[in-house]
């Protein structure tokens, strides 16, 4: 059996201004196994991360499609649906496949993930649902907007 990484990342909220609390907390009740482990659960790592630089912005160029590929390949594929597993493969993503594009495909490739993220951030920082927002004419967005607004709507 290969060795599994099971990661996340979060936040524990402060308690009188110290985050002490928050992660004796975490540490003394988050467990991470899969069910056939409950009888005998692995040990948690816990890695402190405070300080560490990082980058959660996706690359708006090639490397996108290389990270993605590497998601793809490590990830076991039920994590997604098959519409979205056929995208990737439509433009060479495919589980245990090298994915090996020309130079005429990489340019394409190279393109559609600037344009990507750059529609992307357009949309992050005017969207123009007037559902959105607080009140008419306001800049304060609401938080949760999809979730908000699906409530409002029953299917």
């Amino acid at each position: 059996m290969h060795s599994k990484w099971r990661r996340a990342f979060f936040r524990a909220f402060l308690v009188d201004g110290s985050t002490k609390p928050g992660v004796e907390s975490v540490k003394k009740h988050l467990k991470i196994y899969e069910l056939s482990e409950a009888a005998n659960p692995p040990s948690v790592k816990f890695i402190n991360a405070s300080g560490v630089p990082a980058n959660f912005v996706a690359p708006g160029d090639y490397v996108f499609w290389e990270l993605l590929n590497n998601v793809v390949q490590e990830e076991p594929s039920e994590g997604s649906d098959p519409t979205t597993l056929g995208l990737f493969a439509s433009i060479g993503i495919v589980k245990g496949q090298p994915f090996s594009p020309d130079q005429r495909m990489k340019k394409i490739l190279t393109d559609a993930a600037n344009i990507g993220a750059v529609t992307a951030r357009t949309i992050a920082f005017k969207v123009r649902s007037k559902d959105a927002y607080f009140f008419p004419n306001s800049a304060w967005r609401l938080p949760f907007f999809a979730a908000i607004s699906s409530r409002a709507r029953p299917a």
